[in-house]
Parts: C-alpha cells; structure tokens; sequence
C-alpha cells in the first residue's frame, strides 16, 4: 500500500474511472477501479480500502444499494465512502448520506476540491482508526491495572486474615502466664520457706518470658498492620540470624543438653525484613527448646538449591509438658503473616512428635 492510502473507483463509466484514476495516482495514492456495483461488491469480499469513490447512478445496481449492502460488512464500517454523481439536488445528497455515505462530489470534477475532500476523508479514517487502538490499548491497560489492584487487595485480604488467625491465639496464650504470674506472685507472699520461693521465682521468670516474646510478635504484627514496616525487604544473612538467636538462648539449649546441627553456608542471603524474621526463628527454636526432651537434636538448615530458598527447622517434641498446640498455633500464624508480607510462605509438617518448619522465600 501507497503511504496516502487506498482507493476503490466504482463508476459505469470507463472515463470518468480513468480521470479520477490519473488525478489521485499522481498523489501517491494506490487505485483500484470497477465498473459495476456488482464489482465493487466482489471487491470487498477480500479486500480493505482507505476510501471508497462511488458513482450513484449505475446499471442493474446503484450507488446508494452498493453503500447500504457494504456497510452491513463489519470489516468497512470505519471506510469512508464518498458518492459521485452530476446529481446536487439536496434530496440526493440527503439520501447519499443516509445510505452510509460520508461525502459527495459532482461531476465535472474540481481537481482541488476532489483532492481535497479525499484527503480529509482518510485523514479522518486514520483519526478514527489511531483513536480505537488508543481505546483498546486503554481498555487492556485498565484491565491489567484491576487486575494489579484485585490481586494486591487479595494479598491484603489474605494478611489481614492470617493477622486475624495471630490475634485468635494471643488471649489463651497471654491469659496463661498471666495466671500464672499471679499465682506465683500470692504464693510468693504467703510462702515463709526460701525454698519454695527458688521454684516460685522460676516459674513467675518463665512466665515473664513468655508473656514478654508473646509481646514482642504482637507488636511486629501491630506494625505491619499500621505499615510503619513498609516493604523494607534487605539482604540478610542466614547464618547471622541463627548464630545470634542460638547464642542468646545458649543457656535453655545447654539446660537441654540440646545436640545443635547447623548446616547453613556463610554465603546464604535471603531477600527479608530482619527484624520480622529474627523474631520468628527465635520464637520457633524457643518453643523446640521448651518442649524437648533432654539431649535431643535440634537441626538448622537451608537450601538455596532450587527457585524457592528456605530454611529448615526439625526438632522432636516430648509428650510430658503436655498441649501446647495453642503456643504452636500462635507462632505459626505469626510467622504465616509476616512470611506473607514478605512475598513468601511459612510451612509446619509433623510426623507423630517430629515437626518440620519451613521459611520460604522468593
């Protein structure tokens, strides 16, 4: 195709075909032509043009029939078409336009006129044409941003759930050291022997301490919640955080006599908020530590072998500290909500008293 576009001459008249032809060829226009409202119909059965010049008065069928007939194709609805005839009476130029036609040119043809009328005719083609693709690339790109929108409100919907899951949990487990605190501390008042008050005293530290990590991923929680966290996701050293939490819980791993396996390279970095993370290891090797049998293993782990790294944590709990699948629920939560709000996911797998837990990161 010609860079001013194409044209189809339909005219009963072979020189007045050629006229126009020679007029619009010399600007750079592409012709075909047709002698027949028959032809201009074959035409278009597989063929697109830029503009249609159709003559109105023709044998067997006329111009105005030719425009109706292809105006019911979908394919030349945009394609102006413009009516040639020795006809100026209004009734002919009314009924040109309400047969589909967009404009009307008389015989003897005004070359300057007809040049012009053709330019504006494509020119608007092109307008209308530019205009629907804007429409549509407008259209995907508001279907693409909804899309956007309605999974990050999903990923809303799904924290807000897992942080509604954490808060279900936190009054049986802040309720407990509370009661006990409070039992301690009555019987701390009324007990007159110091060798009561050497277990009293424990049990009211083991309950400060538990009340105080409970406090502690209440906050956290509270903070992605209320967003002063952002989305302040650094490098962070894999090895770093369990070294740190392992040797601030030295002494409850030596009180076990806990077997530490650690299997974390040095170069290990994972995409984390350090401080949402930290809690949830140390909360997690905590409740292993408090609810193991005496010299058992304890394994860290992490493999960054395949698309999703996570670190592993495996421990085997005792059956004599009793239900503690309330304090478990309340970590797992914890830890589901804010490996969510970091782009990942947090998994718990338990084989009789054996449990596996997985931080997974993307």
């Amino acid at each position: 195709m010609k860079e001013n576009g194409r044209i189809l001459i339909i005219d009963d008249n072979p020189k007045n075909v050629q006229l126009l032809a020679n007029i619009l060829h010399v600007k750079g226009y592409e012709i075909e032509v047709g002698l027949s409202g028959e032809e201009a119909l074959n035409w278009m059965q597989d063929e697109v043009f830029d503009l249609l010049m159709l003559d109105v008065m023709m044998p067997k069928m006329n111009g105005y029939h030719v425009c109706k007939e292809i105006r019911n194709d979908e394919r030349h609805k945009n394609m102006p078409i413009i009516f040639i005839s020795a006809k100026t009476d209004k009734q002919s130029i009314v009924k040109g336009f309400e047969a589909g036609g967009q404009d009307y040119v008389t015989k003897p043809f005004n070359e300057e006129e007809l040049l012009a009328r053709v330019s504006t005719q494509i020119g608007l083609k092109t307008s209308r044409e530019e205009l629907t693709t804007m429409n549509a690339q407008l259209e995907d790109k508001v279907k693409e941003r909804t899309q956007e929108l309605y999974e990050a409100n999903q990923r809303l919907v799904e924290i807000d759930n897992k942080r509604n899951k954490f808060l279900s949990f936190i009054g049986t487990e802040v309720r407990a050291p509370i009661i006990q605190m409070e039992k301690s501390l009555k019987a701390i008042k009324m007990s007159a022997e110091s060798s009561n008050l050497v277990g009293l005293l424990t049990d009211l530290n083991q309950s400060y301490v538990k009340l105080k990590r409970i406090t502690n991923l209440t906050n956290k929680m509270v903070n992605i919640h209320n967003k002063k966290l952002g989305n302040r996701l650094n490098d962070v050293a894999i090895l770093g955080i369990v070294d740190m939490v392992l040797t601030n819980l030295d002494s409850m791993i030596e009180g076990k006599d806990l077997q530490m396996k650690v299997e974390v390279n040095e170069e290990a970095v994972v995409k984390a908020n350090y401080d949402l993370l930290i809690e949830s290891i140390r909360a997690f090797i905590t409740f292993i530590c408090t609810y193991s049998d005496q010299n058992s293993e304890l394994k860290v782990s992490f493999d960054d072998s395949d698309a999703t790294p996570h670190l592993r944590l495996e421990g085997l709990l005792s059956d004599k500290y009793g239900e503690y699948a309330e304090e478990l629920g309340l970590y797992t939560s914890y830890s589901e909500l804010i490996m969510e709000f970091q782009n990942g996911a947090f998994t718990v797998e338990s084989d009789d008293k054996k449990y596996v837990l997985s931080w997974k990161f993307n």
